[in-house]
């Protein structure tokens, strides 16, 4: 008898923020003004977006999460099922509002600052969590930030066997249970320095990796990604692009470094893809957007030698 987790590739839990987004010309100082030069609005937000792009790359998937019945909350939702993401456990609540990003992307270098309104959105809580459908994958992805939902839906898939991705950008409560659940580790570089006091990426990698995990991937921006495993240490270079806009960049690696996971790639092939797939996003404005297809990767990879 088929196990029931197999009905999706991968699930996703985290926040889901409206992005807003514009393009400056350059950042203004304080008291100067100035006018944007592009502005979008798009679904955001790390996990949804790493989501729509294993789903672009033609995985499985579904997301899990809190959004207010509102305006924006339809825009998430719509944007989210727009790009075949299962929304079945996407909880709509009448009371609460939706997360909206605020991002402001300086025109030069295509490098960002971010706000995040997160009042009047408690966030998903553990008592929420369905757990038939959490185990219902191959694959968890969590970004950490609503702790305790995350640590219940990640010992579910522990016992499950189910293997778990976690994306950490920044320090989070109870980091060591997050930690000791984890399969697979994707953090930033600067995490990963502030974490092990090292600022060689390959050596915070290292330090990074526990007996229990299968990789831990440092991404380095423009500069690529490195990965350590139990066979030794990989870097990859970053592709050049004309770059418009790096939000999301890092939640798409994310996506597409789990859809190389589903291929049973090694860590070369799939930190090169991953790469790809962050590089193209950069071309378009938006965490969304600019996220390619596998053939488009697979383009810029033959193109770049």
């Amino acid at each position: 008898m088929e196990k029931r987790r197999s009905h999706f590739d991968v699930i996703g839990l985290g926040i889901a923020p409206l992005d807003m987004l514009g393009i400056l010309p350059s950042y203004p100082s304080l008291d100067e003004k100035t006018e944007f030069t592009e502005i979008s609005i798009q679904g955001g937000g790390p996990v949804p977006t790493a989501m729509v792009t294993l789903a672009r790359l033609g995985a499985r998937v579904s997301f899990v999460g809190k959004i207010g019945q509102n305006s924006n909350g339809i825009r998430v939702k719509e944007g989210l099922e727009r790009n075949e993401v299962d929304t079945s456990h996407l909880i709509v609540d009448p009371k609460a509002k939706t997360p909206v990003a605020y991002i402001w992307i300086d025109g030069r270098n295509g490098k960002k600052a971010i706000a995040l309104d997160r009042t009047g959105n408690s966030g998903l809580q553990p008592q929420e969590l369905d757990r038939e459908h959490i185990t219902s994958c191959r694959f968890l992805h969590l970004d950490g930030r609503e702790t305790e939902t995350c640590l219940r839906a990640a010992r579910w898939a522990r016992e499950e066997g189910i293997k778990v991705v976690l994306d950490l950008g920044s320090l989070r409560s109870r980091l060591e249970s997050i930690l000791g659940l984890t399969d697979y580790l994707i953090t930033s570089e600067g995490f990963a320095q502030t974490y092990t006091g090292l600022k060689d990426p390959k050596k915070a990698a290292q330090a990074l990796f526990r007996p229990h995990y299968q990789v831990v991937v440092v991404t380095l921006g423009e500069r690529g990604s490195v990965g350590f495993s139990p066979t030794g240490i990989v870097y990859q270079p970053s592709f050049k692009v004309k770059v418009v806009d790096t939000t999301g960049a890092g939640d798409v690696f994310h996506g597409a470094f789990i859809y190389s996971l589903l291929q049973g790639w090694d860590l070369t092939k799939a930190l090169r893809f991953s790469n790809g797939a962050a590089a193209l996003k950069c071309t378009k404005i938006g965490g969304r957007e600019g996220i390619p297809t596998r053939e488009e990767v697979e383009k810029l990879m033959r193109e770049s030698g």
